[in-house]
């Protein structure tokens, strides 16, 4: 599986206020910073600073869990702040911090964790971008990202991963682009994963449009205008945290993996400030417990219960 962090949302806060197109930021700590930034690398650079802010909430209903596990339920906030600044005519830089607190309850009934009866977590992202163009139709890109994952009072050192992507677009027509890339990073459970990274940037028509990487979505302008927009697809969210050392499993690592069929409305007011809900619908959704070296102690498969989310955010 991925280990997933976050930054592209620079990327996506300049498309918005550059182009007026049909991308939001968000912040949601959930997804990839590489793998969501291979969608929207190839905007036009203009001159001058930009810079975004992004707040966030969230929840998961009480999620009842297969073969009577019990049950776990989680609320979320977060925020994000970016920056873009371009250093040459074709050359750019972006940079981004996200801090995303969630608090779950849990009432679990394996022994081995039957002792947890709640977390409060955070995930702190610092993140960086370079983007190059070369000519009208092709684009380079190298992203970084340094990531804190961690219970209460666990140390922020414990819980550090930190991984890159490198890649190469081409914008083949105005409606169509394609990309690749390579992602490489570390992680709290496992080897280090490095991963071929392919995606498509499709304009369908004047309202249709069709962007994948970390996941599928389809776009539909609602009115012809870039007000209104209505988004379907499936996306990929992992969260994985260094729990503290008084825990039951004590510096342990908690996995929280999900796999939703997301539906989304958003409206923008003016180039990339916006309001967004959103509903996700889990096709799959595990926790996962191991101990301090990754060693798995506890799986627990869920039922598909929905979670929701709200989000606003502004380009400038």
């Amino acid at each position: 599986m991925l280990c997933i962090a976050l930054i592209s949302a620079v990327i996506t806060a300049v498309s918005s206020a550059q182009s007026n197109n049909n991308i939001v930021i968000e912040a949601d700590a959930g997804k990839d910073l590489e793998l969501k930034a291979i969608n929207v690398m190839a905007r036009p650079l203009k001159p001058g600073i930009h810079g975004a802010l992004t707040i966030g909430a969230g929840a998961d209903l009480e999620n009842t869990l297969k073969d009577g596990g019990g049950y776990i339920k989680a609320v979320r906030e977060s925020v994000l702040a970016a920056i873009d600044v371009p250093v040459a005519k074709q050359t750019g830089l972006s940079a981004s911090f996200e801090r995303e607190f969630s608090h779950y309850d849990l009432d679990l009934i394996p022994p081995s964790v039957s002792e947890i009866g709640s977390m409060h977590l955070s995930i702190n992202r610092f993140g960086l971008i370079a983007r190059h163009k070369l000519g009208e139709r092709w684009s380079l890109f190298a992203i970084g990202d340094m990531t804190f994952s961690v219970e209460n009072n666990a140390s922020w050192g414990d819980g550090m991963t930190y991984g890159g992507l490198v890649a190469a677009r081409q914008q083949v027509n105005k409606s169509f682009a394609w990309q690749v890339g390579v992602i490489a990073r570390s992680r709290l459970e496992d080897q280090p994963l490095i991963l071929p990274i392919p995606g498509i940037d499709w304009k369908i028509n004047d309202r249709l449009a069709l962007r994948t990487a970390q996941g599928v979505t389809l776009s539909c302008d609602l009115t012809g205008q870039k007000h209104w927009m209505f988004d379907a697809g499936v996306s990929v969210e992992n969260r994985i945290y260094r729990m503290d050392g008084r825990s039951q499993l004590p510096d342990g690592i908690f996995i929280d993996r999900f796999i939703p069929l997301v539906t989304a409305l958003s409206y923008q007011f003016w180039r990339g400030t916006f309001i967004k809900v959103a509903a996700s619908t889990p096709l799959y959704r595990r926790y996962k417990f191991c101990g301090s070296d990754g060693t798995t102690v506890e799986t627990l498969d869920s039922n598909f219960f929905p979670s929701f989310n709200f989000s606003a955010g502004a380009a400038f």
